[in-house]
């Protein structure tokens, strides 16, 4: 398969404390259609993560813990570069992640 190319972006996005920007209640748009499906994490295709699970990005990947997050860290190892670039986030922040390539399946 030879060595993977392309590259992993990590952006950082959140709000001032108080109100959030939008406003639920007073909208009259629809909110954008969902889909669910059925499967597996590791069958997800999702080139794009949000990570807000954890205050600390990759929650217990490191000390054994073993939820969605940290299955998302050890399946796509990538991800773990936020953990030694990013701080503790606020709770209005979110990590998003893109480009990370699945190399292995839990």
């Amino acid at each position: 398969r030879g060595i993977p190319e392309g590259s992993v972006t990590f952006d950082r996005q959140g709000y001032q404390r108080g109100h959030p920007p939008w406003q639920w209640e007073q909208s009259g748009k629809p909110l954008c259609q969902v889909r669910i499906t059925d499967g597996s994490l590791e069958a997800c295709k999702a080139d794009l993560h949000a990570e807000f699970a954890n205050a600390f990005i990759g929650g217990g990947v490191m000390t054994g813990d073993f939820a969605m997050e940290e299955i998302l860290f050890l399946i796509k190892p990538e991800l773990m570069v936020a953990m030694a670039i990013e701080n503790r986030m606020a709770d209005t922040e979110v990590i998003c992640i893109s480009g990370a390539l699945q190399y292995s399946l839990v």
